[in-house]
């Protein structure tokens, strides 16, 4: 039973992400989390990620700062 509702929930995809906001290569990354945050948005408004099953579930990038070092 517990199988069952794991499998029907709809919690996101998380993807991680290294970007550098700040930094030496702060021009360079806002490009990259410019079509990364595109990605995501034009994903989740088909309805998510297409899963093996057919279902579908939300994506959610999760970005941790490098800060270019």
């Amino acid at each position: 039973i517990f199988f069952f509702g794991v499998a029907l929930s709809q919690a996101p995809i998380k993807v991680g992400r290294t970007i550098s906001p700040c930094g030496t290569f702060e021009r360079e990354s806002q490009f990259i989390e410019d079509g990364l945050n595109f990605w995501m948005a034009d994903v989740n408004q088909r309805g998510g990620l297409l899963l093996a099953d057919g279902s579908r579930r939300p994506l959610q990038l999760i970005t941790y700062n490098d800060a270019s070092d």
